[in-house]
């Protein structure tokens, strides 16, 4: 019987999150990797493993940062804003580039959104002055 990469990856998903040790983990993958080899399979490895972080990323498994800038950022500067924001520095980086951005950036980390925008940070301000002056009368 033939299974999908979708089904390769569920199994070594529900395999995985009992491992008790780094090295039990370990075992279990080369016991998962000769199966592959055995069924024939292994030429399906890039798909299996997409398909097993699409499953780790919908269990909140797999730690993952996405960042949106208007322009090309250099990885230091990802290191720097995730040490800054206290994020893992071996955290899976998705950085895209989002001309539409007028500046500053955007993180979004563990379904938590973090809005560094110049368009937040000025309408923030616009909110603080309109209160003050609302206040002065």
């Amino acid at each position: 019987m033939r299974y999908s990469a979708q089904q390769y990856a569920q199994a070594l998903y529900q395999s995985t999150k009992t491992c008790s040790s780094e090295e039990a983990c370990e075992k279990m993958l080369e016991r998962f990797v000769a199966f592959l080899k055995k069924q024939g399979a292994l030429y399906m490895r890039d798909s299996i493993v997409r398909a097993y972080r699409t499953i780790l990323a919908r269990h909140n498994a797999l730690p993952e940062v996405l960042i949106r800038v208007p322009q090309e950022i250099s990885d230091d500067t990802v290191t720097r804003v995730l040490s800054a924001l206290d994020i893992a520095p071996d955290v899976v980086r998705n950085v895209y580039v989002d001309p539409a951005i007028l500046g500053g950036m955007y993180v979004k980390y563990n379904n938590t959104l973090l809005d560094f925008s110049t368009a937040r940070s000025l309408a923030r301000l616009e909110e603080t002055v309109t209160h003050k002056l609302s206040n002065i009368h």
